[in-house]
């Protein structure tokens, strides 16, 4: 599944790496990222990755972003 974080409307809260460490981290901005195993892309806007299906807990992560910045294909 591909995930992509919007860097722009993140506001770095750290729920998603709360819920689901295994794929988001909080970067040097302080904004969240894909975990450097599953990243594909990473700059000041966005970060995409492709992680595999059955981690559960991007599921979870996309539903607690208090901003909706994260999403998934």
């Amino acid at each position: 599944m591909k995930v992509r974080v919007d860097k722009e409307s993140c506001i770095g809260c750290g729920v998603c790496v709360s819920v689901c460490d295994a794929v988001f981290e909080l970067g040097d901005d302080g904004k969240s990222k894909i975990v450097a195993e599953y990243v594909e892309k990473d700059d000041d806007t966005e970060s995409v990755g492709t992680v595999p299906d059955d981690i559960e807990c991007v599921k979870d992560a996309v539903e607690q972003c208090p901003t909706g910045s994260i999403s998934t294909e």
